[in-house]
This record gives C-alpha cells, structure tokens and sequence, in this order.
C-alpha cells in the first residue's frame, strides 16, 4: 500500500471530533489560519482545501497572496 492511501485511512480510523478541533485551535495564536494548519487540523489535502474553498463550504480570504481562514469557520465547518 503507498504511504498516501496509508495515510488516508488512518485520518478516516481516527475519530474527527469538535472536541479535538477545539484543542487544536487553542494553540494556534491568532485568529486567521494559514492553509497547512487548515489542513493540520481538519486532515484535509491541499487539493481539498482549496475545493472547499472554490465551493464556497469553507470561508477564506486571500492575503497578500496566500489564504487565510478564521478561526471561526473551521468551528462552523
């Protein structure tokens, strides 16, 4: 098995609770997120996060070049 589809099911054994997103958004200081820790904290792909965003299901602002999330669209995701 490669290591990718490995990967991907470990992410689908392991339970996705709100709970553990909380935990994971206390630590992050500030109240935009940049896309790797989007992706840290939901298990998203890169390619996955940026079809949520082009579908308009998870809330984005370009900056500077680069996207950011708030902190409280990711609660409401």
């Amino acid at each position: 098995m490669r290591p990718q589809v490995n990967n991907w099911l470990e992410r689908l054994k392991s339970p996705f609770t709100l709970e553990a997103v909380f935990k994971k958004l206390k630590n992050c200081p500030h109240d935009f997120l940049k896309k790797r820790e989007v992706i840290e904290i939901l298990g998203f792909s890169e390619r996955t996060f940026y079809r949520k965003i082009e579908s308009a299901e998870l809330e984005a602002t370009k900056v500077g070049g680069t996207w950011r999330v708030p902190k409280l669209a990711i609660i409401s995701f």
